[in-house]
């Protein structure tokens, strides 16, 4: 409990009070029930006239924390003023607050569930979603930086990218990797360094995972905007390529067929270079976590999948039929 605010409980009580909201879990069951790991509550509410709204605050005092809700807030406050593309994907943001030592905010409730929960694949998919799914992250990646200057966007840390080939040593040791594919590897970042720090300088939602999309009666929206940056136009659409491993190939090659029509010429080049060096990143850095939502019978076929974009990723024709 050291990461919570001190008295976290009885403010977001006496906020909720305040704004009469009723929630359906209370702060303290919330902190409770995920052991103080999640870093902000959240919970569906209703207010006086049985609307549904969910609301968020921070509970962990860390700074953080307390940036990444201070970015979605100012994301969201900005957006409203302005008529972006992605606006259609955003929630409605009725009620918002920097308070003296935590934020808060209250969003649209949606009645669909989510697509799944991080990595877990719980909603069905079909290829005309991942087609939806692939419009929203092109236009995301549309989205100009100059429109966002207010905002605390920080870059994402390119050297990131780069020293993720230092672990081929590793995979090789593990056998995840023969000789000759470890030096195409090696390969694939020698020849494309210069293009990995050219092209970090897009818009970006950074953690476009399954639990963040909800797709009702043919429309998306994106919720958790806390992690948005400034990354490669490859970065978002590989971090979801990666969280489909439970999803049919069909649904993946969509996803990578429907991008490459979106992209310019020019773009198109860059992101068959970037998508292999963002994915292998990803792959090395998730093929030995245990997802606390995925059953140990399917970690496996997790890590296989995990192993199989590594053994590729030199490759974008390769690796795109997986």
């Amino acid at each position: 409990m050291k990461n919570i605010i001190p008295g976290i409980e009885q403010k977001i009580t006496h906020i909720l009070k305040k704004i009469n909201l009723k929630a359906k879990v209370s702060p303290k069951k919330f902190i409770k029930k995920t052991k103080a790991k999640k870093h902000r509550y959240l919970s569906l509410c209703t207010d006086s006239q049985d609307k549904k709204v969910i609301f968020y605050a921070r509970l962990h005092k860390n700074p953080d924390a307390k940036e990444k809700m201070k970015r979605e807030i100012s994301f969201f406050k900005k957006i409203k003023k302005r008529d972006f593309a992605i606006s259609k994907y955003l929630p409605k943001i009725y009620l918002a607050k920097l308070e003296k030592d935590f934020e808060w905010f209250t969003r649209e409730y949606f009645p669909s569930s989510p697509l799944g929960t991080n990595e877990q694949l719980k909603e069905k998919m079909k290829e005309k979603d991942a087609k939806l799914i692939t419009e929203a992250v092109c236009q995301i990646k549309d989205t100009p930086l100059s429109s966002l200057k207010d905002i605390p966007l920080k870059k994402f840390p390119v050297k990131n990218y780069l020293e993720s080939k230092n672990f081929l040593p590793y995979l090789l040791k593990r056998k995840i990797l023969s000789k000759k594919e470890a030096e195409k590897v090696l390969k694939l970042f020698q020849k494309n360094t210069d293009l990995i720090k050219k092209e970090n300088k897009y818009f970006s939602h950074g953690d476009f995972n399954l639990g963040n999309l909800i797709i009702s009666n043919g429309t998306l929206k994106i919720i958790d905007w806390e992690s948005i940056q400034i990354n490669n136009l490859a970065s978002d659409i590989a971090y979801f390529f990666t969280h489909l491993w439970q999803a049919k190939k069909s649904i993946r090659r969509e996803l990578i067929k429907t991008y490459l029509k979106l992209l310019s010429p020019k773009e198109k080049t860059a992101f068959k270079k970037l998508f292999p060096i963002v994915i292998f990143y990803l792959a090395v850095g998730g093929i030995e976590t245990k997802p606390s939502e995925i059953k140990t019978s399917l970690l496996k076929k997790r890590k296989e999948f995990f192993k199989k974009l590594i053994k590729k990723s030199f490759s974008f024709k390769e690796l795109i039929r997986i």
